[in-house]
């Protein structure tokens, strides 16, 4: 077998002694029952890698001092070189993501870069090239095949005026639904003051913004163990989503839709249950904020989506909870978290679901996250 490997390296149910492959976790039972819905189903959140991008701005900034890598292990980076090695064709390659799709019987992927390709250390106008050419880069991935793709762009964050005419170019030139954002600015909130101009254009076009993190911010305690993901992910999602509500970001933008794709759903009752509580509750006095006058948990009932993985064991839990609204599905393709392609499916239908809410969740929700037509047969033009 050559350097470049198939997906079919990835794609086993059986991990081995591997570190790099899908496969069941421990903590979560397997269902493999090979069923599936009367419905449509749209994976809200999956990867691909714009090599363009990278060979642009590869030499020209240090790629490697972001959150996520710079206090990891030596071990812990040797692990993730092997599994970008080992995901390079499923990354790059249309056809085999469609033989993937067929896999898993899903019908519609949106897709964006994987999250270290927003490249916000990029100045000036490598910010704006590099950018163009993520961008330009998603719209070809999709336009071979529109009837099964949607695509998230990015956006220079770093230069808000910038951020919001790529945005336009991105949603209103290349066909793309939304731009993919971190959920930290080279450690300043993506909520302050300074990037009004990028959320007030993508309510204007109604563009999706999908939260991605990339590691926390001050992760000195999360070298080992894989801790910037197994903890530094969620939190970085964590603190952004309170920053964007406390701050009143979606009191000023009613009509902004956000995905929050990451970091799984269980944990985000807890966080608006605490939220509502300090601001409007018994420990008000501590947390209040004059910015919003409705609850945390009423502004995400509005305007948020949480993406579930398949196997995980609170799904119904959220979903009562939200009444089968606000959740959707994802598979987060071809990442390490993801599950194994065969059993994604299968797994999720296998949930303690009425069969209404597992529709909601595989296609309304989506449909209300992303427009009626996630896909389209007709092929978009790269400039």
């Amino acid at each position: 077998m050559g350097a470049t490997t198939s997906h079919s390296v990835i794609d086993t149910i059986d991990r081995g002694s591997a570190v790099n492959r899908y496969g069941p976790t421990a903590a979560r039972k397997v269902s493999t029952k090979p069923i599936r819905l009367k419905t449509t189903t749209v994976d809200t959140h999956a990867h691909v890698f714009i090599p363009e991008a990278h060979s642009y701005i590869q030499p020209l900034y240090d790629l490697g001092n972001i959150p996520f890598a710079r206090y990891a292990s030596e071990q812990t980076r040797q692990i993730q070189k092997k599994q970008d090695e080992d995901r390079t064709v499923a990354l790059n390659d249309v056809a085999d993501r469609i033989a993937v799709l067929d896999t898993q019987n899903i019908d519609i992927q949106v897709v964006a870069p994987v999250p270290n390709q927003c490249y916000y250390m990029a100045k000036g106008e490598h910010a704006a090239k590099v950018s163009r050419l993520v961008n330009e880069g998603m719209a070809a991935w999709v336009g071979k095949r529109p009837d099964r793709f949607a695509g998230l762009g990015t956006a220079p964050l770093q230069d808000p005026k910038l951020a919001a005419s790529e945005l336009e170019y991105a949603v209103t030139k290349l066909g793309l639904k939304g731009v993919q954002v971190l959920t930290s600015l080279e450690g300043e909130e993506i909520s302050h003051a300074g990037l009004e101009p990028f959320w007030a254009k993508a309510e204007e076009l109604g563009a999706v913004v999908m939260l991605h993190p990339l590691g926390f911010t001050h992760s000195q305690r999360f070298g080992e163990y894989y801790f910037a993901n197994v903890i530094g992910n969620p939190l970085d999602t964590t603190v952004a989503l309170h920053y964007i509500i406390f701050s009143g970001l979606l009191e000023r933008f009613p009509q902004l839709r956000l995905g929050i794709l990451e970091s799984n759903v269980g944990w985000v009752p807890f966080w608006l249950e605490r939220m509502d509580g300090h601001t409007h509750g018994r420990n008000a006095t501590m947390g209040a904020s004059n910015s919003i006058p409705l609850l945390p948990s009423e502004y995400f009932r509005r305007q948020c989506f949480v993406a579930c993985d398949s196997d995980e064991s609170q799904i119904a839990y959220v979903s009562d909870i939200f009444d089968g609204h606000n959740i959707v599905w994802n598979t987060d393709y071809p990442h390490p978290d993801a599950i194994e392609p065969s059993t994604a499916l299968p797994r999720f239908i296998a949930q303690p679901l009425p069969d209404d809410a597992k529709r909601r969740i595989l296609w309304d929700n989506a449909v209300d996250l992303y427009g009626p037509r996630i896909a389209t047969a007709s092929p978009v033009t790269v400039p």
